[in-house]
């Protein structure tokens, strides 16, 4: 885990697909897609997969000039 957020954990993926690959879980027990969240979760955990994009952006593009070109 690389992180707890307000409605998600932030957590590295296993398999690198592509650098700093990363994802996002709600922390709603039992819930297997967006739509099942109430709006008001849905936009606090899309807020937090903001955060963890940026984050992420951030952190590679510093050890890769080159990334995201």
């Amino acid at each position: 885990m690389l992180a707890e957020l307000d409605a998600a954990f932030a957590v590295i993926g296993d398999v690198q697909f592509l650098p700093g690959y990363s994802l996002a879980l709600t922390k709603s027990p039992g819930v297997e897609g967006l739509s099942a969240l109430p709006r008001a979760e849905r936009l606090r955990f899309l807020a937090d997969v903001n955060l963890i994009a940026t984050a992420v952006e951030t952190v590679c593009a510093a050890h890769d000039p080159g990334f995201g070109a």
